[in-house]
């Protein structure tokens, strides 16, 4: 019962300290305007800054221009107050007395009146106001809420404690080697591994625990079940992207690079294949460790990826991209990316899926920043008409497209393909213009119904 007295008390207090405030900067206002008194009706008026406001008025903020106004009060609304069960203010203690109080630091006497009589009204707050609340309406209150025992012995039987990611990482390893668990909790235990790799020092703990030997790398090499290995070769590339530390341990440690390379020229699962991809690109991208010889190894098996009519066109460009990754990352020598042929590789996978890079803007887009980081094959393709060709059938679509196109988004991806491909266009054959004049005369018929 007090505690209610004691929070109404509170209430008052800070609506009349909220109030005079909001008054006083209403009236201060840099200190500066109408030194006028202000002249109240019985209708709403706005209190300018500086002016004099007279007791006894009825005050509001108005909400939608943010200014302080007072008018007459009513006596039928006096009435009706004094009549409400909440505890009255008495007129004479409106904020604009407090506010003046404020306002005359000159004059304590005043700031003293105005706190007695604020103390006096608080002397005047009824006691009786909760009288009728009988500890049988209490009782019956009770029964909506859980007592503070009855919540303490329903959460006895949870876990409060919570683990670390180490524990819970510890935990699964241990479970993995469960005889009890099947292969489908297996798996489950495997892909919460994986989400648990991608944070640094958790796969550098995972590797310093002996995971990697006890679970990844006897399952990667002897493991039928290909769904088993496909997350394997995730959780493998979520431990090493972008942690250095973890590919020297690889590097120099294991014979992983050349295990996953050889899984990856095997496969015909697509699935598999994309998570191999995932796991070279994150252990060979920024990886001065390994030996020259198996990043021409990999090459090679990346360039017959790109050659194979049952790979899509996705996996085909993450390939893509990888082997243009590599091929600048590492500074492979032009003697054998021609020993190779892998500038007319690439160049042949461009003209088979123009069509396609056409329709699907996200591979024109990476297909396109792939062939622009290939400096190395720039000569080759600067004579060879068929590139050209297939260069500006795909950009010329591209900009019809955007000419037709009225959703800003897309137009704004559309500009982005044409800009790729612009560059490699100058980059190919200077500032030449583009137009049917421009076309080799075996390809123009082609080019015009593709357009």
């Amino acid at each position: 019962m007090t505690k209610v007295k004691f929070l109404v008390i509170l209430l008052i207090v800070c609506t009349l300290s909220t109030l005079a405030d909001e008054i006083k900067l209403s009236l201060s206002a840099d200190g500066k305007g109408d030194n006028s008194t202000f002249v109240a009706t019985e209708e709403w008026q706005e209190i300018k800054p500086g002016q004099k406001v007279p007791q006894g008025l009825h005050y509001r903020m108005n909400l939608q221009t943010g200014k302080t106004e007072a008018k007459l009060l009513d006596p039928n609304e006096q009435s009706n107050n004094n009549d409400d069960t909440r505890p009255s203010i008495p007129i004479s203690l409106q904020a604009t007395e407090a506010t003046e109080a404020t306002e005359s630091q000159e004059d304590p006497s005043k700031i003293e009146d105005a706190r007695q009589r604020l103390e006096d009204a608080l002397k005047n707050i009824p006691a009786d106001k909760f009288d009728d609340v009988t500890e049988e309406k209490w009782k019956e209150v009770s029964k909506k809420f859980r007592t503070y025992e009855k919540i303490k012995e329903e959460l006895q039987d949870v876990d409060l404690n919570p683990k670390t990611e180490a524990e819970v990482m510890q935990h699964l390893v241990d479970e993995f080697f469960d005889e009890k668990i099947d292969s489908s909790r297996r798996l489950e235990v495997l892909k919460d591994l994986e989400y648990l790799m991608h944070s640094i020092d958790n796969s550098l703990l995972f590797i310093s625990s002996g995971g990697l030997e006890k679970i990844v790398v006897p399952n990667l090499v002897n493991q039928t079940d290909v769904n088993v290995r496909t997350t394997l070769l995730k959780m493998f590339g979520a431990m090493l992207q972008n942690n250095l530390q973890a590919k020297k341990y690889v590097s120099e440690k294991t014979n992983l690079g050349n295990e996953i390379l050889n899984l990856m020229s095997k496969t015909d699962n697509l699935q598999e294949l994309s998570a191999a991809l995932y796991a070279t690109g994150s252990l060979m991208r920024n990886n001065k460790i390994l030996t020259p010889e198996i990043f021409k190894k990999s090459l090679v098996i990346l360039l017959e990826i790109l050659t194979k009519s049952s790979i899509n066109l996705s996996i085909k460009v993450k390939d893509l991209l990888l082997i243009s990754d590599l091929i600048v990352d590492q500074n492979i020598d032009e003697n054998f990316t021609k020993s190779q042929k892998i500038c007319d590789q690439i160049a042949k996978f461009f003209q088979e899926h123009r069509n396609a890079l056409i329709i699907d803007t996200d591979a024109a887009e990476k297909c396109a920043a792939s062939l622009l980081g290939l400096q190395s094959c720039s000569q080759s393709w600067s004579e060879s008409p068929m590139f050209r060709h297939t260069l500006l059938v795909v950009m010329n679509n591209y900009k019809i497209r955007l000419n037709e196109e009225s959703d800003e988004d897309i137009k704004f991806v559309y500009s982005l393909v044409i800009e790729h491909f612009e560059n490699l266009n100058k980059e190919l054959y200077g500032d030449l213009k583009i137009s049917d004049d421009d076309l080799t005369p075996m390809y123009e018929e082609h080019v015009k119904d593709e357009l």
